[in-house]
């Protein structure tokens, strides 16, 4: 059932439920395959101390990027979609796609939760709204993971 008024609680319940994601899967891909060589290079380049470039890039990461593949996957692609088939397999197709765009196995393994919550609630909001605030939790939460 489609749902047209935002509440608090929508917000509330998408950053919570991506952080929570984000630290599940990042649990259970970090037990199945081993880090990415680029792990301990993030973890140099946001050694303190932090200058313009770190603080650039954290914006980039946290806000910019969740942004441009909401609207790309969720938005653009999800209404191309939708008018030639049933919501519920747009929902699964546009899933997928998002995972294999990001190529590495334990990437695409690691994301299908998320890009399923956050399709999830692209199909009962009929908006990004709650995608995007999903997506910046989710990448949130694992940049902190990723350097602690």
């Amino acid at each position: 059932m489609m749902k047209s008024s935002w509440a608090m609680k929508d917000y509330i319940f998408s950053t919570l439920g991506a952080s929570a994601i984000s630290i599940v899967s990042s649990l259970i891909v970090s037990n199945i395959f081993p880090p990415p060589e680029v792990t301990g290079e993030v973890q140099g380049f946001f050694e303190l101390p932090f200058g313009t470039v770190q603080y650039i890039t954290l914006f980039i990461l946290l806000i910019v990027l969740p942004l441009i593949e909401e609207l790309v996957f969720r938005k653009a692609l999800w209404g191309f979609l939708e008018r030639y088939l049933p919501k519920r397999q747009v929902l699964f197709v546009v899933s997928t796609i998002f995972c294999l765009c990001h190529i590495e196995v334990p990437l695409v393994v690691g994301l299908l939760p998320i890009s399923l919550f956050l399709g999830w609630l692209r199909l009962r909001t009929d908006s990004i709204k709650c995608s995007v605030i999903a997506h910046i939790a989710y990448n949130t939460t694992g940049i902190f993971l990723t350097l602690v």
